[in-house]
């Protein structure tokens, strides 16, 4: 018995992300431990589970993830592969039998959307909402960029409409929950359902998720669900500090660098929570101060402008998915720098102009930054 102990002991010790925590937890069935932080990485990981040619509706993970292998999904070159979790879920006792309802994926180049989510049945009585994030196509990180430039992007509407159609009419507690994008589309589809619906929300969950407009923020039911939603960031988010978002900041301990920790594979695990980090970085509050002082400094038409400029000079690349344009960075960079200067005159303006915005963006919070440190320093020399 005390062997065991310090075995157990010792997995505890080294815990450190969501395939350590499956399989240290996963013994244990929600009916014996409820869930917790740690589970919430792991639905919104397996929200990102393709299972378009799957049988899924009313299937346990179990039978998801037989199917999966049966027919020869390979997710290895999507921007989060989540086939290690799931078949870490269907090996463990408290995954395994959870249902999965209302499969919805839905993609569109034509109205700039992408879109998924799907319902897990944990326990009797209580459903997890969980809202897939931005994937490797360039339709989602089109509609991304879209958020700053409109009132309502299609997968928030789409999100809305989910939610109202899938669970209207029901009695189950609820939570929301989503990584990246999915975590926008939680609040924003638990903020926008009717009143039967919200009032059995227990909990929205945001995992570096961005924010919103000033104008949906700003709406009295957008306020009243801040007491039940949390937002965990990495140390370095950079997605998460994206325009505007009430909600404090959970800020967690994460490895690798900027954008690598949006991965939640990066993300420290400690037992059920994720470990604490005591703040946030410079370099994420930097981008939270120059982005929304760029944004403010932009109509929405001068946005709209830029992202349609951008995104029409990637798709010269030849890329088909981000992750391929990404994977060649130098090459791919001087096709876009390329295309933008064959664009006739008016574009070019614009394209100068709204990057002139940014680069006076980043020098003024440069500067404030630097005197701000002046400030404080001044103010410890005269305490002494």
């Amino acid at each position: 018995m005390s062997g065991l102990f310090f075995f157990s002991v010792l997995i505890y010790l080294h815990m450190s992300d969501v395939l350590e925590y499956l399989r240290w937890r996963g013994d244990l069935t929600f009916e014996r431990d409820p869930l917790n932080e740690a589970d919430h990485l792991v639905f919104s990981v397996l929200s990102y589970v393709k299972m378009d040619d799957l049988d899924s509706e009313g299937k346990t993970i179990e039978e998801i993830w037989k199917q999966y292998t049966e027919t020869g999904v390979d997710q290895s070159k999507d921007t989060l592969d989540p086939s290690s979790v799931l078949k870490q879920c269907a090996e463990s006792e408290r995954y395994r039998n959870v249902r999965v309802t209302r499969y919805m994926n839905m993609l569109s180049e034509k109205d700039r959307m992408q879109f998924c989510a799907m319902l897990f049945h944990y326990l009797p009585e209580r459903i997890y909402a969980a809202f897939r994030g931005t994937d490797s196509t360039f339709t989602g990180w089109h509609e991304d960029l879209n958020m700053s430039a409109v009132e309502q992007i299609p997968s928030q509407l789409t999100a809305a409409g989910y939610v109202q159609e899938s669970l209207g009419g029901g009695s189950e507690r609820l939570i929301f929950g989503g990584h990246s994008k999915g975590g926008n589309l939680a609040l924003y589809a638990a903020a926008a359902c009717s009143s039967d619906i919200r009032e059995r929300i227990e909990q929205i969950v945001s995992l570096d998720g961005p924010g919103f407009r000033e104008s949906f923020v700003s709406v009295p039911v957008f306020q009243e669900l801040i007491p039940i939603t949390v937002h965990y960031v990495p140390e370095e988010s950079i997605v998460g500090m994206l325009m505007e978002n009430p909600v404090a900041d959970t800020v967690v301990k994460c490895d690798g660098a900027l954008l690598d920790q949006h991965d939640p594979y990066m993300w420290h695990i400690t037992r059920t929570s994720f470990e604490r980090a005591e703040k946030l970085s410079g370099i994420s509050e930097f981008t939270r101060e120059t982005v929304d002082r760029w944004l403010e400094s932009l109509s929405d038409e001068e946005r709209n402008s830029f992202i349609t400029m951008v995104f029409n000079a990637i798709s010269s690349s030849g890329a088909s998915r981000i992750n391929e344009f990404v994977s060649h960075p130098f090459a791919n960079t001087a096709t876009v720098l390329s295309a933008l200067s064959k664009a006739d005159k008016e574009t070019q303006n614009q394209a100068s102009a709204v990057i002139s915005k940014l680069l006076q963006a980043s020098t003024d919070t440069v500067w404030e930054t630097i005197r701000a440190g002046f400030i404080k320093s001044e103010r410890e020399q005269d305490a002494e």
